[in-house]
């Protein structure tokens, strides 16, 4: 079988499947040589190798917290949201990270809200305090809550402290 060729110089010509194949197997002869050249670890070893001007670290201090060194930080992920009045409501799920290196997940049993105009879930914020349950508010008999949620429960604090002891 042969493929027609047209040449600006000769008009339509035919090169067999073998000549192709031989054509490309040559490119890629080149190709893999070139490539191993360029790759030559004995190669890369021959050169010099230059020290970095100075060595830099880089730390994480979880202890420049505000106030008390227990205080972490979290993040609020939306489970459920609906709007009522002026307000965006949502049961959110939590995890926090305290300055000890220990963390805590769990869901709200309240509904956290938020004026609509400065919701800060809408405006793509997560890492915020946690508010607390609304005046009146009574947790479920049946809760377990995690620790983070029962302290500010038990605190009725209007936005949660994420703390531990």
């Amino acid at each position: 079988m042969s493929l027609p060729r047209v040449s600006a110089h000769h008009g339509p010509q035919t090169q067999s499947f073998s000549d192709q194949l031989a054509l490309q197997q040559q490119q890629f002869t080149k190709t893999i040589a070139k490539l191993r050249e360029e790759n030559n670890p004995v190669v890369s070893a021959a050169q010099p190798v230059t020290a970095p001007a100075t060595i830099k670290r880089y730390t994480y201090n979880f202890s420049g917290s505000i106030g008390s060194p227990n205080i972490g930080q979290g993040i609020l992920y939306p489970l459920q949201s609906w709007q009522r009045d002026t307000w965006d409501y949502y049961y959110v799920r939590y995890w926090v990270l305290y300055p000890d290196g220990t963390s805590e997940t769990g869901t709200v049993p309240w509904p956290v809200r938020f004026p609509q105009s400065l919701d800060p879930i809408k405006l793509g914020w997560r890492s915020m305090p946690l508010p607390g349950p609304e005046p009146g508010y009574v947790m479920p008999s049946d809760a377990n809550p995690h620790p983070l949620v029962a302290y500010c429960y038990e605190h009725h604090y209007s936005s949660c402290p994420v703390a531990h002891d």
